[in-house]
């Protein structure tokens, strides 16, 4: 025989698994080379791929912008248990001190905003963190995350959303952090559900 075939059956989320445990005091090079797989989770109809990122969270070393760009896929994955396993990941960062909520937010903006994410995905996986205790790292990422959506030619759907959790954020946390483009938003008038969001956190942020 040449060996046990059921090895070669086995999913590639499988051997994913075992970078960590190859490299575990290299947590931004294993998320480097999961990126695409884990993209995969939230860009294509993969499963799965992101349910490494609770194992990564429990490296060590320095994460950078892969592992902030992995959790964003992560959190906006087409599958629930891969968002879950994002929230997991993000949860067990945030209370190592690891988590950086600003870098997260940066990626998952400028995703969002160049449309290669579905943003609606995420306000689950935010609000159970916000209900988990990491109320001031989701106010953080979404206060670096809703900038670019404002840029954008035409905020992504799921926009308000995120705005309404940053107000609850924000005022849950009594924690001042500027939003670039906010004024403006507000400044448009109207009664869209955008601006009526964009007014209750400059609201928030005011009191």
């Amino acid at each position: 025989m040449l060996g046990d075939r059921s090895a070669a059956r086995r999913p590639a989320c499988f051997w994913s698994n075992l970078w960590p445990a190859l490299l575990p005091g290299h947590r931004g090079l294993v998320a480097a080379h999961l990126l695409p797989e884990i993209a995969s989770a939230a860009q294509e109809d993969a499963r799965d791929f992101a349910m490494v990122l609770p194992v990564l969270a429990e490296c060590t070393g320095e994460g950078g912008p892969a592992l902030d760009l992995a959790l964003a896929y992560g959190l906006c994955a087409r599958h629930e248990v891969d968002r879950v396993a994002a929230l997991d990941a993000l949860l067990m960062l945030a209370a190592a001190g690891d988590l950086d909520s600003p870098g997260v937010g940066g990626q998952l903006g400028v995703l969002a905003a160049d449309g290669q994410l579905t943003l609606t995905r995420v306000a689950t996986p935010l609000r159970d963190a916000m209900a988990a205790g990491a109320r001031l790292s989701v106010w953080r990422l979404l206060a670096v995350a809703l900038p670019p959506m404002f840029a954008a030619p035409t905020p992504p759907r799921g926009t308000p959303d995120l705005l309404n959790l940053a107000a609850e954020a924000a005022g849950a946390t009594g924690v001042l952090i500027e939003v670039p483009g906010l004024a403006d938003v507000v400044a448009r008038g109207g009664t869209s559900r955008l601006v009526t969001e964009a007014r209750r956190l400059a609201t928030a942020l005011a009191a």
